[in-house]
């Protein structure tokens, strides 16, 4: 996507236009080279840029620029700049097509030109569209290339922006992710309660051309699930597509970040890192566990609020290359959809953003 921070000029919308007029539009001599001099109220005497491509340009650029694959990479900035000057060639013979037959001059311009003139037109018109609808189209399909990250339920989109934000926040070392194109990328499905929909989920994404990555907690019957998937040809048997955590998120976490997570929130009920692996051991929920200990508060536990607060500590930790932190399930988890993310992009042809690199903490 092109960025259009003044920090990066090179990028921007402004920057791409003058490209687009320095290199597209052509030098013409009104009065000689354009049939509509006198008509267009940008004609002036002189050599100069053609007024009517630089007027047309500026609201293309503006309109077109959002929806082209990464003008932040500079082949494909390129590619604009050369779809751009075909458009302009098939304007400038229309324009002077359409001019030529219109007016008390037309029949005496006519009778002098070759018969094959409006031949001639219609073929250079069609040759400077066809080469651009190519380049364009070809662009417009790396555009549609969409990815989906599918997640249990809201606690995981909380826990895996917070941790991303944090990520971003920490600056350049490690790499920053855009965490705000990950959480447009997740999508979550409601719950185990509604893993029945499964299914149907991904045959639509899959019929829409857009890849995925499902993320699930170790519920009961959770395997029997993904098998399913696998048979049906939903999830790649290879594991590459998918993965199903240890026990679940909350357990994907550090034991220390855990217990600061829940008394920085919840301080009344001390929680400390032994605790948390203790019942990590005895094979316990980390979030039914708070959530009994709030009850005898009576105060109610907020999942998605817990699942923030872990991400924020976590990235905070990995950013500080806290190595506990940087070998953690979830860091692992995320470090494998990164790749495969990845991949997946550059089969088509894109440069996406470092997630893989800024989750490694290294």
């Amino acid at each position: 996507m092109v960025q259009t921070d003044k920090s990066t000029p090179g990028c921007s919308c402004n920057a791409i236009y003058r490209m687009v007029v320095e290199q597209a539009v052509p030098y013409i001599q009104c009065h000689r080279k354009c049939q509509a001099y006198a008509q267009c109220k940008f004609s002036k005497p002189g050599e100069h840029k053609c007024g009517l491509l630089c007027e047309f340009f500026k609201g293309y650029v503006r309109t077109t620029v959002p929806f082209w694959s990464q003008l932040d990479f500079e082949p494909n900035i390129r590619e604009y700049v050369k779809h751009a000057g075909f458009l302009s060639d098939a304007i400038l013979v229309m324009q002077n097509w359409i001019w030529c037959n219109i007016g008390r001059d037309a029949v005496a311009w006519h009778a002098g030109m070759h018969p094959g003139y409006n031949k001639w037109n219609a073929i250079n018109i069609a040759s400077a569209l066809t080469q651009y609808l190519a380049v364009y189209m070809m662009h417009l399909h790396k555009r549609e290339f969409q990815f989906r990250l599918i997640v249990e339920g809201r606690s995981e989109k909380e826990a895996a922006a917070s941790l991303l934000e944090a990520l971003q926040a920490a600056g350049p070392s490690p790499p920053s992710p855009s965490y705000e194109l990950w959480t447009r990328e997740m999508q979550d499905i409601g719950g185990w309660g509604n893993v029945k929909h499964l299914e149907h989920l991904l045959r639509e994404l899959r019929s829409a051309r857009v890849a995925y990555y499902l993320l699930l907690d170790n519920h009961r019957g959770v395997r029997s699930a993904i098998k399913k998937l696998v048979d049906k040809s939903l999830l790649d048997a290879s594991g590459d597509n998918f993965s199903v955590f240890k026990a679940s998120l909350e357990e994907s976490f550090p034991n220390e970040l855990i217990a600061n997570a829940a008394c920085e929130l919840w301080p009344q009920i001390g929680l400390t890192r032994s605790t948390v692996a203790a019942w990590k051991r005895q094979g316990k929920a980390v979030a039914n566990q708070i959530k009994a200990l709030l009850r005898q508060g009576q105060e109610a536990f907020d999942k998605p609020k817990f699942a923030r607060a872990l991400g924020r500590l976590l990235g905070m930790s990995v950013a500080n290359r806290d190595k506990r932190a940087c070998r953690a399930e979830i860091m692992q988890v995320l470090r494998k959809i990164g790749k495969y993310r990845e991949a997946l992009f550059r089969d088509h042809h894109l440069a996406p953003e470092p997630i893989a690199a800024a989750c490694s903490g290294g």
